[in-house]
């Protein structure tokens, strides 16, 4: 039995992702899964042969992935991926309730 290597990492929300699949046979394709799910492109998600690209992190993007060698079905590695900290929405300048503009009183 094959040991497979495991990571984890901790990225911040925002920040790039990526992961590499060691491939024993050159050429050989694999597939990416996220929780037992199969990965599939999307516009933050590229899928490069042995390459998962996220390009930027969100909290829902934490978890196991596991990349997988097609047609045998091996486990080639895992990841651990947790997205913590604080992202460019949380780091908005803390502004306080806007105070009103002064009005003069008009004399009666």
């Amino acid at each position: 039995l094959l040991e497979s290597e495991e990571e984890h990492l901790l990225l911040d929300p925002g920040n790039a992702l990526k992961l590499y699949c060691d491939v024993n046979q050159s050429g050989a394709s694999v597939v990416w899964y996220k929780e037992s799910r199969p990965l599939l492109p999307g516009p933050r998600v590229r899928l490069q042969q042995s390459v998962l690209e996220i390009a930027e992190v969100a909290y829902e993007d934490s978890g196991l992935y596991v990349c997988r060698a097609r047609g045998t079905g091996e486990v080639l590695r895992n990841f651990t991926i947790s997205v913590v900290g604080e992202g460019p929405e949380q780091r908005r300048g803390e502004h306080g309730p806007i105070s009103p503009s002064c009005r003069q009183g008009h004399p009666s």
